[in-house]
């Protein structure tokens, strides 16, 4: 089980990693933290780490050689946002909340 702290560290290195445009390992370290937040943190954290997740996905496959690679990240791009998505509908002031994402 993870501390809280130990998620931060992991969310840092995971910056780190997206800064260096390592998306791969950037990736390892989101999915770390991300089912982790299911149902323990608040929605909106949630979804932002659901979003970050499906960002480094989607930049891991432009990075790829591999065919199916590039394919499956891709599809897991598409999980983390319609994870999101399902998030989203949980979300109680979806007009303020759809706002602070777009200034994000």
């Amino acid at each position: 089980m993870q501390t809280a702290e130990s998620k931060d560290a992991i969310l840092e290195k995971a910056k780190v990693e997206e800064k260096a445009y390592n998306w791969v390992e950037a990736v390892k370290l989101y999915e770390q933290v991300a089912e982790s937040f299911l149902g323990k943190k608040s929605i909106e954290t949630t979804m932002e780490t659901y979003i970050i997740l499906g960002h480094a996905y989607s930049r891991a496959a432009r990075i790829t050689e591999a065919t199916e690679e590039y394919k499956g990240q891709h599809e897991n791009a598409i999980k983390a946002y319609t994870k999101v998505m399902d998030l989203f509908k949980q979300v109680k002031n979806k007009a303020k909340y759809h706002i602070e994402l777009i200034i994000k």
